[in-house]
């Protein structure tokens, strides 16, 4: 009841407002202008961004192109090739802040003088935020009526993948987007550290395991985890073939792995590897596996074969993209259900522990396969 009426108020608002803001924007008013991207949290989502990112680059070369993010997210795009620079957010988009974060960070932009700004966001504060800051053009999503401040803004309906609707944002101004594929590019001193590590302690398949994710700064939902034991028989099939399985995590991600870190074939790597090494590792194994969660993201931009578990939120929307991976779900009636960053109650949550072990080795071996054919 609450989700309907806040609905119905932004709506309103936007039935409202924007009539008086709406106009139409072309690239070609861009071509020198000083762009910010506004996407603070969180890493999945910012790497989403990354398609549009590049096409951006492409299409206007001669522009500035800054991206606004938090310090949680700031890795995802702090090597990206196509941006000039990147603006920190702060807390505001990132979990709690406060009116003076948000002050601040609108005084941060308005000092900035942005031309143009690409809001990446569904909340109506931060769709605001640009036009506060002062930004003559303003492009983004419009969700429900929650774009209602925006210049441009592109319906979140239907439902499609996220980077497709980044780059509806992009084809709004008239953008023809070549691909729609994550991007992200390991550093050459993250790719050596993990190449020494390769040569010298694991033997092939290499299957990188990712058990924990579903936490960031603004939403802690560990429903989104393929139960711990299920990850357990993937480790020993991989170990019976003779492969190794890198487990894969954060320092927070500890207590969630234990009973996997202590299997024999399994090299213990949690709280070990930056996300720049992650990413590293990821490209060079023959699989990834993990459930929804930003370092399988990350995995996929980074060009690795990933097998990414999906329970309540919708493989659709959050599932890879990339040729060679791919979305797993029991397929239950109620999933998905997780809309607008909640869930729904559940009194058994079945989505994941009813994904069946068989189902996914089967596409952990498939990618296996594929991956010894072109080594």
């Amino acid at each position: 009841m609450r989700q309907l009426l806040v609905g119905c108020a932004y709506r309103a608002l936007g039935a409202l407002f924007s009539p008086g803001f709406r106009r139409p924007i072309d690239l070609s008013q861009l071509t020198r202008a000083k762009i910010l991207i506004l996407k603070p949290c969180c890493l999945g989502d910012v790497l989403f961004a990354t398609p549009l990112v590049r096409e951006l680059r492409r299409a206007l070369p001669d522009a500035q192109i800054i991206f606004g993010v938090g310090s949680h997210s700031r890795a995802a795009v702090e090597r990206n090739p196509h941006l000039d620079d990147l603006l920190d957010t702060g807390p505001v988009g990132s979990g709690a802040y406060t009116a003076r974060d948000y002050r601040a960070l609108v005084q941060r932009i308005r000092a900035e003088r942005f031309d143009a700004c690409f809001v990446l966001e569904r909340s109506a504060i931060l769709g605001l935020l640009p036009r506060l800051a002062g930004i003559r053009d303003t492009i983004g999503v419009d969700s429900g009526g929650r774009g209602f401040a925006l210049n441009v803004g592109v319906s979140s309906e239907p439902v499609r993948p996220e980077s497709e609707l980044y780059l509806d944002v992009f084809r709004a101004v008239g953008g023809h987007p070549e691909s729609g594929l994550l991007e992200y590019h390991p550093s050459a001193k993250a790719s050596e550290r993990v190449q020494a590590l390769l040569t010298s302690s694991v033997s092939r398949p290499l299957v990188v395991v990712h058990p924990a994710g579903g936490t960031n700064p603004g939403m802690s939902l560990t429903r989104k985890r393929w139960p711990l034991e299920h990850f357990v028989k993937i480790a020993e099939r991989v170990v019976r073939i003779g492969g190794t399985v890198a487990l894969v995590g954060s320092e927070e991600d500890r207590a969630v792995s234990t009973g996997l870190a202590r299997h024999k074939g399994v090299v213990s790597l949690i709280g070990k590897l930056s996300l720049d090494e992650l990413a590293a590792l990821a490209a060079q194994a023959d699989v990834y596996l993990g459930n929804d969660s930003g370092p399988s993201h990350l995995a996929e931009a980074a060009g690795a074969r990933v097998v990414m578990l999906f329970g309540p939120s919708d493989p659709l929307v959050y599932g890879p993209r990339a040729r060679g991976s791919i979305a797993l779900t029991a397929g239950l009636a109620c999933s998905p259900c997780f809309e607008f960053g909640r869930v729904a109650p559940c009194a058994n949550v079945l989505c994941l522990p009813m994904l069946s072990v068989d189902r996914v080795w089967h596409e952990v071996e498939r990618a296996i396969g594929v991956s010894a054919g072109q080594r």
